[in-house]
């Protein structure tokens, strides 16, 4: 075999292992959708840390479920509709309870949603913050 077909072989042989390897670096905990319940806090620039709870449902990018949230120091929830999108692992979704809605983006990292909020609306309570929920 001349030199060149061997340093073609050698290079194709590394090419190969070098694809087959990096399909086992896959993440295999990844959820394929966003659907399942989703457990963590909400941080408000008003209300302090919030305990939050999602219910998603996946069908295609198109995201719908509900919330419920509870107040700091406070044993009634709050809870209502919500819709939005998964775009690759980017997210966002809307949360509206009577005259507010918050607005979430953000992104999914393997088990976890986490990102931004704001709220918009006619309430007293036009807060601001983060988000954070983990797969259950």
């Amino acid at each position: 075999m001349s030199t060149l077909s061997s340093r073609l072989m050698r290079r194709s042989l590394v090419v190969l292992l070098a694809l087959a390897a990096s399909g086992c670096a896959v993440s295999r905990i990844a959820p394929s959708t966003v659907t399942g319940t989703w457990v963590g806090t909400v941080t408000s620039s008003i209300l302090g840390t919030e305990a939050f709870q999602l219910t998603l449902t996946q069908s295609g990018s198109d995201v719908s479920g509900f919330f419920t949230g509870t107040i700091p120091g406070q044993s009634t929830s709050f809870s209502g509709p919500v819709t939005g999108t998964l775009q690759g692992s980017a997210f966002s979704a809307v949360l509206p309870t009577g005259t507010c809605t918050r607005t979430w983006t953000g992104s999914l990292s393997g088990t976890t949603l986490s990102g931004t909020f704001a709220a918009t609306g006619t309430c007293g309570n036009l807060d601001s913050g983060t988000f954070s929920v983990t797969l259950e």
